[in-house]
């Protein structure tokens, strides 16, 4: 909307600038209407106070300039997508050979961890071996079983020591393993978010651009609807030449 006062000074101005006989403005006078809206609408779109030529073209390379820029941020965005995308999948084919690694690590240490209990079970049998004279024959076969075995405690304290050893050193490579997982998790969480970052980026780009077309797209009918004027300005002064010959 436009009050009566900018429209009378748009008005003016046209006919000021094009120096239009009261002749030809009779005959121009929907043109030169036409023209004063148009812009009217110029100047509130390019939110500028008075009416330059040379504003409006400034204008126009500026916006085309920005939606230039703003389709190569788009390009390097999407680029960059590319490689986030091929990060991620590259970690969770790191983490599925950690997992694999882990399962393999869990399954040593519960055969560790049955030979540690199988060996604390025989040193207990050597350590309470007197007792085992009154105990049942079942017990009695188990009891032969680790007297064959082992041929004293230090031999089984010995093997205890190498078990909690290898365990000591497979929690660690579980550990190293799990803090990999992570590691690649965190990768994983960060390059998403940074990735939902970038779709925002672009789809707020993109309405920016389609808003700046928009603005092109009534600059340029605003210049055709000057050519047009201007066009028409040049026959009906022709005309008036003509008749005055």
């Amino acid at each position: 909307m436009y009050s009566i006062v900018e429209y009378n000074e748009i008005y003016n101005s046209i006919l000021k600038e094009f120096q239009l006989s009261s002749s030809i403005l009779e005959k121009m006078k929907i043109s030169v209407e036409v023209l004063s809206k148009s812009r009217i609408g110029i100047c509130k779109l390019l939110k500028i106070q008075k009416f330059k030529a040379e504003i409006i073209d400034l204008n126009r390379k500026e916006i085309i300039m920005i939606i230039n820029m703003k389709k190569s941020s788009i390009e390097n965005y999407e680029e960059k997508q590319i490689e986030l995308r091929n990060k991620i999948k590259t970690c969770k084919s790191e983490i599925k050979v950690i997992k694999f690694h882990l399962n393999k690590l869990e399954d040593t240490i519960n055969k560790e961890q049955q030979e540690s209990r199988e060996l604390r079970e025989s040193l207990e049998i050597f350590v309470k071996r007197e007792k085992f004279k009154f105990i049942k024959k079942i017990f009695i076969k188990k009891y032969i079983k680790v007297f064959n075995k082992y041929s004293n405690k230090l031999s089984i304290k010995t093997k205890i020591y190498e078990c909690n050893k290898r365990k000591e050193k497979l929690r660690k490579e579980k550990q190293n393993f799990n803090y990999e997982k992570e590691k690649n998790n965190k990768k994983i969480n960060s390059d998403k978010i940074t990735l939902s970052e970038m779709r925002k980026k672009i789809v707020y780009m993109k309405k920016c651009i389609e808003l700046l077309i928009v603005k092109i797209d009534n600059i340029n009918e605003y210049i055709k609807i000057e050519k047009k004027f201007r066009v028409e300005i040049l026959k009906y002064n022709k005309l008036d030449e003509k008749s005055l010959t």
